[in-house]
């Protein structure tokens, strides 16, 4: 199975907006930049993480299941 694309497009978009964000205010101190990575790097690895990648059991398929016993 193909992996979604929605997440990963999601976590691109982030990661650019937030560098985007941190040249144009001229972050430049060491802390600027150890925050830029858990502010650019954290969200895009939960979502990556979390998102439902099946789409799990349906109501249907479920009582097909008690009907058969």
């Amino acid at each position: 199975m193909t992996r979604p694309t929605t997440p990963l497009l999601i976590s691109i978009g982030w990661i650019g907006l937030v560098l985007a964000t941190f040249v144009v205010v001229e972050a430049s101190s060491l802390r600027s930049w150890l925050y830029l990575v858990i502010v650019a790097l954290l969200p895009p690895l939960l979502v990556n993480r979390l998102w439902n990648r099946d789409p799990g059991e349906t109501r249907a398929g479920l009582s097909h299941i008690t009907d058969s016993k």
